[in-house]
């Protein structure tokens, strides 16, 4: 909690010294009356006047207003790019390759060849300078050093100069008159030359590799020099580099003041102000944070005026006090610093002709005598900021991230005169330094190679890096085999989650089963208590009619078979299910009955499939028994002749099937008879559906009953078929 409490005060900080330090500043806009906010170039002419290159036109500011400039032909110029002064005449050079003189009320367009303009339209002006009625040009892109001569433009380097084997070079083209520009023209590499007058030349190696891109210099009063490239800043004289500094923004313009402070203009970086003049001292002052500098100048009154991309223009009164502690000139990943780096190139000298133009120069070109490659090692490692034994390959763990490493490099003349540039590997671009130690914190999970080169006074960088591997893991929540064990873990809760209430589920709907099952047990109780009176009814009907017609032996057997029955019927009263054969006795004792009764108007046959175990296949009780009463009272009674009821039993993939065939007259027959008769309505098989529909409720079976007319040849009814279909248990 603590260090984001700092953090956010560090960033107050930062907040309030940026605002106050732009308040040191006047600022002017297009509010103010500049033509627009981007300013591509800023010079002083020799009235002390300032000139100004904008994105939509040229202006000058007399101090109380900015005037706009057009060209002859009363057009505004746009794509300005920069000023130079020569023999106190103020030139505009353009992004088309046009050139101006700046009068105070028009721009004059210098006449060059169409050649000419089309050859500086495919090109960017660096520098401009004049000697012997002859403007030299040096330009970055494509790069090369060109003459205007009444209107004719050459290209001024042979194939035979010297001067055509350096990237980057600045000429003396007169006394203390300097052209510099790029070369890349050529087979680029990364050295620059500077060539004085009848002085030997000087070779510098650049650190980094060489492209196209602008460079700057400026010659100090203590006659020594700044040359400037991309990120690299060279002090020198004419003889040796001084120093290096490495920044961490761009540099884009190079300036001194009459107070003899240097000023540096950055890309997206500000300004930084040398107070001592002496790019060796340790202070540097920032300002204008992070605006994107495109030149700087001084004014008669020793104002210091900061043109930049987007933000218009910034004036510094002059002479303002400024407390500063100087920070340590130097760059690093996690530490915004920097740190100065010193150097002294000492040189040999070997006589050389130089081609300069078209004069044959006798000079000096140094040699460095340290052309021994330097080798860089590891030297210490520290995580967390505890020492560890070095590895080439470091496993470590999440929090394990922040890291401090220690190189060194041995050369026998002057080792504290090393340069080096590091870099993790894929995560951040080269820093350059003198300091032996680069520092990375908090760095995300990844593998990072760390790689550090040192550069010798030569300038002659080491060919194989020194390496070190640091491969971070992810926290152990953020590991895949982490996020399956989570994804697993929540598919088994809910799995477990769903079984549960399944579980529950289940149970709650075998307790409605289990009540809905008694309550249908209680009502199938009810309808077999039921059929027992109806059944001993009409037997009763039957004795009933023996003592009516005095036939008293008859009545004694039927009553003898009678209690018979009764008590079978008691018996299996109790029982949800009987087995077959305790079933067909009953339903025998039955038929006898009402054989009995009848005085044998029918016969009976009751015929069982060898598959059948009448003694273990079970059945619920007083099944049959209402279909062969529905057969023998309103099929045989009604016939005329004897009658007969087969019952056949077979068994067909766990279900009985019983058929009741009987020779009656028939359903529709009997059905108007007892119309006729108006005889009481059979609640035997009405009782016995009731039942049949409880019985498959309860056990999910399927029990079920057809009835069908029995017909002959010529599609009469002659009797009547039921089939009972009963699920049996075994």
């Amino acid at each position: 909690m603590s260090n984001r409490y700092l953090f956010f005060t560090f960033l107050l900080f930062i907040s309030l010294f940026t605002k106050a330090q732009n308040s040191l500043f006047e600022h002017f806009s297009v509010q103010q009356g500049l033509p627009s906010n981007t300013v591509q170039a800023i010079k002083k002419d020799k009235e002390g006047q300032l000139w100004l290159a904008t994105s939509k036109a040229i202006c000058k500011y007399n101090h109380k207003n900015f005037i706009i400039i057009k060209n002859a032909y009363g057009e505004d110029v746009s794509d300005g790019i920069g000023f130079y002064t020569i023999n106190n005449k103020l030139y505009l050079y353009t992004l088309s390759g046009k050139i101006y003189e700046c009068n105070n009320k028009q721009l004059e367009l210098l006449p060059v060849s169409n050649q000419g303009q089309e050859e500086f339209s495919n090109r960017i002006i660096n520098t401009i300078a004049y000697k012997e009625n002859k403007i030299y040009i040096a330009t970055v892109i494509g790069g090369g050093l060109y003459s205007v001569i009444n209107g004719e433009v050459n290209y001024l380097f042979s194939k035979e100069d010297n001067i055509r084997n350096f990237s980057f070079f600045c000429l003396e083209i007169t006394n203390e008159e300097y052209v510099y520009g790029s070369n890349n023209i050529f087979p680029a590499n990364n050295k620059f030359i500077f060539q004085r007058i009848n002085k030997p030349p000087l070779s510098i190696n650049l650190s980094v590799k060489s492209g196209y891109s602008k460079s700057s210099f400026v010659k100090l009063e203590d006659h020594t020099f700044l040359f400037a490239k991309e990120h690299e800043l060279i002090y020198f004289n004419d003889s040796l580099v001084l120093q290096r500094i490495f920044l961490e923004k761009s540099i884009t313009c190079l300036f001194q003041d009459n107070e003899l402070k240097i000023w540096i203009g950055l890309n997206s970086g500000g300004i930084i102000c040398i107070p001592s003049g002496k790019p060796a001292s340790q202070g540097m002052v920032y300002y204008l944070g992070s605006k994107s500098v495109s030149g700087i100048d001084e004014d008669s009154k020793g104002n210091i005026w900061v043109a930049t991309m987007e933000d218009g223009l910034f004036m510094l009164p002059a002479s303002p006090t400024v407390s500063y502690i100087s920070p340590k000139i130097f760059s690093s990943v996690n530490n915004p610093k920097t740190e100065k780096v010193e150097k002294t190139f000492p040189i040999n000298h070997q006589t050389e002709s130089v081609d300069i133009f078209g004069k044959k120069i006798i000079a000096t070109l140094q040699r460095n005598n340290d052309s021994i490659t330097p080798l860089v090692f590891i030297s210490g490692i520290e995580i967390n900021n505890h020492d560890t034994v070095l590895q080439n390959i470091y496993r470590l763990k999440y929090f394990q991230n922040n890291l401090k490493i220690n190189f060194v490099s041995f050369l026998n003349n002057n080792p504290s005169s090393l340069q080096y540039k590091y870099r993790l590997l894929n995560l951040s671009e080269w820093i350059y330094t003198s300091s032996q130690t680069a520092t990375f914190n908090a760095l995300p999970p990844g593998e990072y190679v760390f790689e550090v080169y040192a550069m010798n006074n030569a300038g002659i960088w080491n060919v194989n890096p020194a390496q070190v591997t640091f491969i971070i893991d992810e926290p152990i929540w953020k590991t895949k085999w982490f996020l399956l064990v989570i994804f697993l873990f929540l598919v088994f809760i809910f799995v477990l989650v769903i079984y549960i209430y399944r579980i529950r589920n289940k149970k709650e709907k075998e307790k409605k089963n289990e009540v809905q099952k008694k309550i249908m047990q209680s009502e199938l109780q009810a309808l077999r208590a039921q059929m027992n009176p109806h059944f001993m009814f009409n037997t009763l009907s039957s004795i009933q009619n023996f003592i009516n017609s005095k036939n008293s032996d008859e009545a004694v057997k039927y009553l003898s078979k009678f209690a018979k029955l009764m008590r079978s019927i008691m018996e299996n009263s109790k029982k949800s299910r009987v087995n077959l054969k305790e079933e067909l006795e009953a339903l025998e004792l039955y038929m006898q009955l009402e054989q009995l009764r009848l005085e044998y108007k029918f016969d009976y046959e009751i015929i069982l499939d060898k598959n059948i175990d009448p003694i273990h296949d079970e059945i619920p009780p007083l099944l049959i028994q209402p279909y062969v009463e529905n057969a023998i009272w309103h099929g045989i009674t009604h016939k005329e002749g004897k009658g007969k009821i087969t019952i056949h039993i077979v068994n067909r993939n766990h279900t009985l099937q019983c058929t009741i065939n009987d020779n009656g007259v028939g359903r529709v027959a009997s059905e108007k008879i007892n119309r006729q008769k108006n005889k009481h309505k059979s609640y035997g098989m009405s009782i016995t559906k009731e039942r049949l529909e409880i019985l498959n409720a309860m056990q999910k079976s399927q029990l079920s009953v057809e009835m069908a007319d029995i017909l002959n040849d010529e599609k009469q009814v002659i009797g009547t078929s039921v089939k009972i279909f009963i699920p049996i248990e075994n």
